[in-house]
């Protein structure tokens, strides 16, 4: 009896050993929904649910989605906005699907940084695919715990990870030299919220210095994007210049340089209408300043560089931009994370320290609790990191190799 019991023991054992990182990768993803679940009930810590959200859901409520489609309901563009509607006709609290739909939207965009992991760490390893799986699954999961994207969809019934997920999606079509196909999907992140366009002094550094095969005509699913995701209003009644002007009209929304984020102008430069314009013009000249450095590179753009320099573009407009908000870093954070872990393990540190930053600032603001630490003392910091950033990528400029042929 005691043998047989042995025996099926090992038996147990051995599956375990064999399955192990299956089972593992099971658990932290149950654990990643089962987080979720346990905060999307807290309503009352977003002031954005309560003062916006939830009043156009009961605009659309009263109206039915087509009258209300056809005029203005809030401030977000047309495709947000049909999401909105459709919430207001279902038998659950708005928070159920806003949660839900941002959060769906943070699964698809880790699944397809699992797959732009894959195509870096082939690059480099293309030798062992069980490793390179392993460590892509690794990387994407890592970004479904961090505190940003389970507080951003979950708790404060954001929408950031929908638009993220749609830039991630086009830095993959990218990566694969996919040029057409990277634009559009990076013209639908622009239909749902106007900062993806954060990443496209990436496309036109590309198209400039010819390292992809991109075209003008690429660039035009941008508008053609936004242009076909307003029809449904348009066709409802709404008018085509209410429609279309919607991002102009956010734009002069805030008077405020900064919004509760730690960039250039948290050094006491605060008054909106003396930097707005200077802000613009001081953001384009670092983009230039960057184009010139790649102009001085030795060698071919690897994928990795490509990704990082992605990276770093979004990275400059939060940090030099007027009016940005706390949570326009997001698509920063779940990239250079995942970047880190996938190419660089050793400067993984840097991930971790905007992700500790970023976490006070959203506890600061939900929560009410200010933290000790003065947004000058954040803002110093993160301008330091920013900084080492962008020697690391200045030096990475200077020595990338050409990228291994991919089949």
């Amino acid at each position: 009896m005691f043998n047989e019991i042995k025996r099926i023991e090992g038996k147990f054992q051995d599956f375990v050993e064999k399955h192990f990182f299956t089972m593992g990768v099971v658990v932290l993803l149950f654990f990643s929904v089962l987080l979720r679940y346990l905060l999307a009930p807290f309503t009352e810590f977003s002031m954005d649910y309560f003062g916006t959200l939830v009043p156009w859901v009961i605009n659309y409520q009263q109206l039915g989605i087509i009258d209300g489609l056809s005029q203005r309901i809030g401030d977000y563009y047309v495709p947000y906005n049909i999401i909105l509607s459709i919430v207001a006709h279902t038998p659950w609290e708005p928070w159920v699907l806003i949660s839900l739909v941002s959060c769906f939207f943070e699964y698809v965009g880790a699944y397809f940084i699992y797959k732009i992991a894959l195509l870096l760490l082939r690059e480099k390893n293309p030798a062992d695919e069980p490793w390179v799986r392993q460590r892509a699954i690794l990387a994407s999961l890592i970004t479904l715990f961090l505190p940003a994207t389970i507080i951003n969809g979950a708790l404060w019934k954001q929408c950031d990870s929908i638009y993220t997920c749609f830039v991630i999606i086009s830095l993959y079509y990218l990566l694969r030299e996919k040029c057409g196909r990277s634009l559009l999907w990076l013209g639908v992140a622009f239909s749902f919220k106007q900062q993806a366009i954060f990443i496209l002094p990436l496309f036109v550094a590309l198209y400039v210095f010819r390292k992809k095969e991109l075209s003008l005509l690429h660039f035009l699913y941008i508008p053609l994007c936004y242009a076909l995701a307003g029809l449904p209003a348009i066709l409802l009644g709404r008018g085509a210049a209410d429609t279309f002007g919607t991002y102009f009209r956010q734009s002069e929304m805030y008077s405020y340089i900064t919004m509760n984020f730690p960039n250039l102008y948290s050094f006491n430069l605060t008054v909106y209408y003396v930097f707005y314009y200077p802000a613009i013009l001081g953001t384009m000249a670092v983009f230039v300043f960057m184009a010139l450095a790649l102009n001085l590179r030795k060698k071919e753009l690897g994928n990795a560089t490509i990704l990082y320099l992605g990276i770093w573009c979004f990275w400059t407009s939060v940090m030099f931009l007027p009016a940005m908000h706390d949570r326009y870093n997001y698509p920063v954070l779940v990239l250079l994370t995942a970047f880190y872990i996938v190419h660089d393990i050793k400067k993984f540190w840097i991930a971790v320290a905007i992700n500790l930053m970023t976490t006070i600032i959203y506890g600061n603001f939900l929560f009410g609790t200010y933290s000790t630490i003065a947004m000058i003392w954040l803002a110093i910091f993160h301008m330091a990191v920013y900084v080492y950033v962008t020697y690391d990528l200045y030096h990475n400029l200077r020595e990338t190799k050409r990228p291994l042929a991919r089949g």
